[in-house]
């Protein structure tokens, strides 16, 4: 009882933690997010516009990443809607591109017959961002990224019975060095990485296990060293009684 307690103590020390730096990011984000309104009124066209489109693209990253570090400190309010993931990558194919950069294979394979789920979009994106991220990280001489989706039934009597009923799936794959075993079991821990000091918060798959657990889902991932990566996220199926 006492380690959970100091756990929990913890753990709401790092939601204040998380909460300010969002408060102060967020003020930052809003200064940059000004000027930019006033480059944009003068510079629609041209090399400037072109720089002030990517800066735009980068604030409006940094909003949804407060978003998720408020949402991880539960102090973000959970905004679900019906999401069609498949759909939802496809909008987002450009951004993600362009954050990974030259010198991946990047392959979708798009379930087009995809269930829809209750979820946060914003949130969505920006743990898809972050997985894509940590892929890249792990490929620093280039390689393969795969993202899927796929409608998959857990039944009862399976290896994963208590989270009996359907999801749909979503998985990011990279062909990287790999996780072990002993760095597996701790890769959700708040501000755990193996990162070097400033490449990393340590928040990113944290975060990403936070918002999917809000879903009702859960994450899963699989690797070894030398062998690759695919962390999966399963987010439960919206009930056919839900409208958009």
């Amino acid at each position: 009882m006492e380690e959970q307690l100091h756990q929990s103590q913890k753990m709401a020390l790092v939601g204040q933690l998380t909460a300010g730096v969002s408060h102060d990011l967020n003020n930052l984000l809003a200064v940059i997010s000004t000027n930019l309104d006033l480059i944009e009124d003068v510079a629609t066209t041209g090399r400037v516009g072109q720089l002030a489109a990517a800066a735009r693209r980068a604030v409006d990253l940094g909003a949804k990443l407060t978003g998720q570090l408020l949402s991880f400190s539960r102090r973000r309010k959970f905004e679900p809607t019906l999401v069609n993931v498949s759909q939802l990558i496809s909008q987002f194919e450009g951004l993600m591109r362009q954050a990974v950069g030259r010198g991946y294979d990047i392959r979708l394979r798009i379930d087009a017959q995809l269930w829809r789920c209750h979820v946060d979009p914003s949130l969505l994106e920006t743990a898809l961002l972050n997985l894509i991220l940590n892929a890249r990280d792990a490929m620093p001489h280039g390689g393969a990224l795969e993202l899927e989706t796929r409608n998959v039934i857990v039944h009862e009597g399976s290896a994963s019975s208590r989270r009996a009923r359907s999801y749909v799936r979503l998985s990011v794959t990279d062909t990287g060095s790999g996780i072990s075993p002993e760095v597996r079991e701790r890769v959700f821990e708040p501000f755990f990485t193996t990162k070097e000091a400033g490449k990393g918060t340590g928040l990113g798959l944290s975060m990403v296990e936070g918002f999917v657990r809000q879903t009702g889902g859960w994450v899963n991932i699989e690797s070894a060293p030398g062998a690759g990566t695919t962390v999966a996220l399963y987010l439960p199926k919206a009930p056919e009684t839900l409208k958009a």
